[in-house]
């Protein structure tokens, strides 16, 4: 397998994207969701997002990967330094590192934005979620007890959660008309996103590899098995 390339998500990349999506609505727990998605559910939910929760793909050899992406959290503005994130690894290219490009570049992307914390929900019974995360510093801060149902069986969710580098605020005013009170920024996510950016240093080892492999390099460039839950 070649070096995957990570970058924003485009429009032509909704189909792939959704396929992979719906596999696991068919075939996975990684989302409890229970109903295919059509094409035009998918495409507004690309249109509905802005800089501030943006949307990566793994593409690699001409096929997509995985993506990744950030959703606010609980849609009020007190929350708005808050994200969950949602990672989706195609099962052709699991455990080929592609997985932790897209949850270190999602965490890159809102370090930029100059988010607190981010969240992650998982199904318990997902070990290489739980471990992926907890390889990049999640700690575990809660657990849903079977607050899902699919395939015949009650699901349960840990919540993880990253904490980031506390941003400088000044408190919003009660009617203030931005969605988020925070200003997106572009330009340092195309910075991020650049190949020549610094920021992608050695990435965690997970506990299925051996020590003696080198370490996945990475080719970043501008804008199945799951890893998390998407509820």
């Amino acid at each position: 397998m070649t070096t995957p390339t990570i970058r924003p998500a485009v429009e032509s990349d909704l189909a792939a994207i959704n396929a992979l999506y719906n596999r696991e609505v068919l075939e996975g727990v990684a989302t409890w969701e229970l109903d295919e998605w059509p094409a035009e559910r998918r495409a507004a939910w690309f249109h509905a997002r802005d800089a501030e929760e943006p949307v990566l793909v793994a593409e690699c050899d001409g096929r997509l990967a995985g993506f990744a992406y950030l959703t606010r959290y609980r849609g009020r503005r007190g929350y708005r330094f808050t994200r969950e994130n949602t990672v989706f690894v195609d099962p052709d290219f699991q455990r080929q590192g592609v997985g932790r490009l897209l949850l270190g570049a999602i965490i890159e992307a809102a370090r930029a934005l100059g988010l607190r914390t981010i969240l992650a929900f998982i199904d318990a019974d997902n070990a290489g979620s739980i471990a992926l995360h907890r390889a990049f510093g999640y700690e575990q801060i809660g657990l849903e007890a079977e607050t899902g149902y699919k395939f015949e069986a009650w699901r349960s969710a840990l919540e993880l959660q990253l904490m980031l580098d506390r941003p400088l605020v000044s408190a919003p005013r009660p009617g203030l008309a931005s969605r988020t009170g925070a200003s997106p920024r572009p330009a340092l996510l195309s910075t991020l996103f650049s190949r020549a950016s610094p920021v992608h240093a050695q990435l965690p080892r997970m506990p299925w590899q051996s020590r003696s492999a080198s370490p996945v390099s990475r080719s970043i460039t501008p804008r199945t098995w799951c890893w998390t839950t998407s509820r």
